[in-house]
Parts: C-alpha cells; structure tokens; sequence
C-alpha cells in the first residue's frame, strides 16, 4: 500500500492498517510520510508493519520473500 502522499493518519486508519495486515501480506510503501510515521511510533506499533523507502525496494522484498504474485513467481 503506498503511504508516501498522506496528508493525514489518524486512528481509524491506523485500525484499518492494523486489521488489514492480519488478513493479508501488507507492505507499507513510503517514504513514511511524517503523519503515519508519527502515529506509528506513539502507537508503538511499527514494528508490526513491513515498510519500504519505495515500490523498488518493496518488490525486491516480496520477489525475495516468494510471496504468491510476486515479480518472477
């Protein structure tokens, strides 16, 4: 899911992030924008969450990971 662009993560995001990932491989792809950053890190939960700095970078994990779907899979 690309986050570089919000403008704005409040709780309800956050929740829907939170129960997203329990029912899917969900990449964070950023860079993290200050909001949801911020909101993660008073949360104290992204470290739940697997982020990248780019598509690049979140592709290469997934291929890496041999995600279902993935590039070369």
């Amino acid at each position: 899911m690309d986050v570089g662009s919000l403008e704005h993560a409040d709780a309800v995001l956050l929740g829907l992030l939170l129960a997203a990932r329990t029912r899917i491989r969900l990449h964070l792809v950023g860079p993290l924008s200050r909001f949801l950053a911020r909101r993660l890190d008073v949360t104290g939960t992204r470290h739940v969450f697997r982020t990248h700095p780019n598509l690049t970078a979140a592709l290469a994990a997934i291929a890496a990971a041999g995600a279902p779907g993935a590039p070369g899979v």
